[in-house]
């Protein structure tokens, strides 16, 4: 996930709950007093019914407030039913009652429900989710089934047709592997020793959406250009992809950025043109409202599209202690954790600062202006919002006094981080456990200094949630899963929650060797591209105290790459240099000399502030990339 803003796709959950509690919970901490420990553990729901084959999602809350919510599971008797993180499943006989404890972790506080074992449900139906769907060759697509009435056994076999066009996992999880364009597929989900129960959901494998745009000015000739495919009613991003300007026209084939193999779906769009960078200041953005996009070719002149102004927002009588810091401004849906624009890193020089926005229509706007010191961890960070503000074409100025703070809605701490992910960073998605989508993940990249690490999110509910936490240390990268959490407000999870490892190794490091004393003492940054194409791959930043820098990068594959080496500038320059087509591999050594400085090498690193930093201690690298 390059370069994506950390406000996109929010889902609201809640967590389920049943009857109220009868006499529950229960406590046996003898009273120690220590407002820091555990004291109560309550379950819900506390007294239920649950059918034979079937099952139930139990939650525990330990009090009081802001205490670890980390809880042991156990059936009793042992035998009466399995539970996994709270889904409780009985295997008893009808009428049995089964006790479900909740114990906090390391203590003796525990809270229990009341199940009373029912009759067995006969399945009588299956629900597929979603019915119908567009997956690419070689895209996954995950699905969903529910098994009725309530309390039916959940258990369902999956399969596809025709044979070899695809495969699923026991999960649901489609994978297409043989199938052509044009192709359509047929899941079925079939309840598990009723092979009469079932039913079925359609795979179409589209062709991949292309969008031709001719008689280009020559301007534009000769560069790369970026098309991005819009919601009209909502402005929200859909798909988009970058493609070489040559002669008058460019081609651009059109595939999901989240997914990378699920192509965009056929459908009417507003289209979006871009031409240049918009931390170079020179971005320009033209634009389609509400045109039609079918599978295949699209031809589009380029008469058609008109251009899209930029818009500004000044923020004025910004406090003393974020002059010399750091700050985002995000533009949402009033009322909503719907996301519409961003712009980062912008460097506050004084008490008042200019954000730019390209691409983003006049209308009604929640502002958030976030001080993020993304790399001075987050004792300063704080998060504002000013809501409904009409934001017009042009020029839009807001005082400070319009914003109220925003408190965060989850905080989540990882404890027990082992030595070789620590004196790095890391991030925590939250994924919906049902529906595996993607929900939200918390503001800033955190350092990682130490054993813990706090994250926190401002737009997303507590609820139940895979939490994916990708962490950079200064040996090792991981992407670790702790499934299927109970997240409340205030919530800590031991590192050994974290049992699915989805990818991990070493940090592939490149050193950079020769470094002109004159940027001892500056940032750095080293970018990887994909030859011919310009699209990003990775980055790496670091700090040059000397001759030679190591960047440490985890998304990109050894291979080959174009590679641009940045300075930041005590100030307020970026200086590039570039080579092309390097082989980049773990612990690769390029000498300083053999970069050239790029045509276009010096370039305002402030964002749009045209301002002269005060000092070298003030320079941050941008945000880094996902």
């Amino acid at each position: 996930m390059k370069n994506k803003p950390k406000l996109l796709g929010i889902v609201a959950l809640a967590v389920a709950i049943g009857f109220s509690m009868t006499g529950c919970p229960t406590s046996t901490n003898g009273g120690n007093g220590d407002p820091s420990a555990p004291a109560s553990v309550t379950v819900t729901p506390s007294v239920i019914t649950v059918a034979q084959g079937g099952q139930r999602q139990f939650t525990a809350t330990v009090g009081p407030e802001g205490v670890s919510q980390s809880v042991t599971w156990a059936v009793e008797p042992a035998n009466a039913g399995t539970i996994d993180n709270g889904l409780f499943a009985p295997t008893a006989t009808p009428g049995t009652q089964v006790i479900v404890r909740a114990t906090a972790t390391g203590t003796t506080v525990s809270g229990t429900a009341i199940v009373t074992v029912g009759q067995p449900v006969t399945p009588a139906s299956v629900t597929v989710t979603p019915a119908s769907a567009y997956v690419g060759q070689g895209g996954q697509r995950q699905f969903t089934a529910t098994v009725g009435p309530e309390g039916a056994p959940q258990a369902v076999t999956w399969s596809v047709t025709p044979t070899g066009a695809g495969s699923i996992t026991t999960g649901g999880l489609l994978t297409v592997t043989g199938a052509s364009v044009g192709d359509t597929l047929t899941i079925t989900a079939t309840a598990v020793n009723h092979p009469t129960v079932s039913n079925t959901a359609t795979v179409t494998v589209p062709e991949p959406i292309s969008i031709t745009v001719t008689g280009i000015p020559s301007q534009y000739n000769n560069r790369n250009g970026q098309i991005r495919l819009w919601c009209p009613d909502a402005e929200s991003f859909v798909a988009g992809t970058s493609g070489w300007v040559s002669g008058s026209e460019v081609n651009f084939t059109l595939s999901d950025w989240n997914t990378g193999s699920q192509f965009a779906t056929p459908g009417d769009y507003d289209v979006r043109l871009e031409f240049g960078d918009r931390y170079d200041g020179d971005l320009r953005v033209y634009r389609i409202a509400e045109i039609n996009i079918t599978s295949g070719t699209n031809t589009i002149p380029w008469s058609a599209f008109t251009f899209m102004p930029p818009l500004t927002i000044t923020v004025t009588g910004i406090p003393n202690q974020y002059h010399g810091s750091w700050a985002e401004m995000v533009l949402m849906i009033p009322g909503t954790a719907s996301y519409v624009s961003w712009v980062g890193d912008t460097y506050i020089p004084g008490s008042s600062m200019t954000f730019t926005f390209y691409g983003v229509s006049p209308g009604l706007y929640d502002v958030i202006f976030v001080d993020a010191h993304f790399f001075e961890g987050m004792d300063n960070f704080g998060m504002y919002r000013a809501p409904s503000r009409n934001i017009t074409a042009g020029a839009n100025s807001i005082p400070w006094s319009a914003f109220a703070t925003v408190p965060p809605s989850i905080t989540i701490t990882v404890t027990g981080i082992p030595t070789e992910y620590r004196n790095g960073s890391g991030d925590i998605e939250l994924i919906c456990a049902e529906t595996e989508d993607w929900v939200d993940w918390g503001w800033s990249v955190t350092e990682i200094t130490g054993a813990s690490a706090i994250f926190r999110f401002f737009f997303v509910d507590p609820g139940t949630y895979d939490v994916d936490l990708w962490i950079v240390g200064s040996e090792r990268w991981g992407h670790i899963i702790a499934p299927s959490r109970s997240i409340t407000a205030n919530t800590t999870i031991p590192w050994s929650a974290f049992n699915v490892v989805v990818n991990g190794g070493n940090v592939m490091s490149v050193t950079v060797t020769g470094i002109p004393e004159r940027y001892h003492g500056d940032w750095s940054r080293i970018e990887l591209r994909y030859p011919g194409t310009g699209n990003w791959a990775d980055d790496g930043y670091a700090f040059i105290e000397g001759a030679s820098a190591t960047f440490r990068l985890r998304d990109a594959a050894p291979g080959i790459y174009d590679v641009t080496l940045s300075f930041f500038e005590f100030d307020g320059l970026e200086v590039r240099y570039t080579l092309s087509s390097r082989n980049i591999y773990a612990g690769a050594s390029i000498a300083f000399g053999q970069f050239i400085l790029s045509p276009q090498g010096f370039s305002e690193h402030i964002e749009r502030s045209g301002r002269i930093l005060p000092g070298r201690s003030n320079v941050r690298p941008l945000r880094a990339h996902r």
